[in-house]
């Protein structure tokens, strides 16, 4: 089992409004299988928040890249 979270990079920011914009993601070593409705867990390091925050992936499954909508 791995201890270590896994790692995704920004690829593209898809701004909708000035406080609502999508951030599409993908993983170093290739993009894990989800099904609509799943959501992960985000961690920021610089906001001490062990727990990360979740966030519903509003990409479908069938896409190169996680997309995550934030506010």
């Amino acid at each position: 089992m791995k201890n270590d979270p896994e790692r995704y990079t920004v690829q593209k920011i898809h701004v909708h409004t000035p406080d609502i914009s999508t951030l599409f993601l993908t993983a170093q070593d290739g993009m894990p299988a989800y099904v609509p409705g799943q959501f992960i867990n985000v961690y920021f390091p610089e906001t001490n928040t062990p727990e990360g925050k979740a966030y519903s992936i509003s990409s479908a499954p069938c896409e190169k890249a996680f997309a995550i909508t934030v506010r």
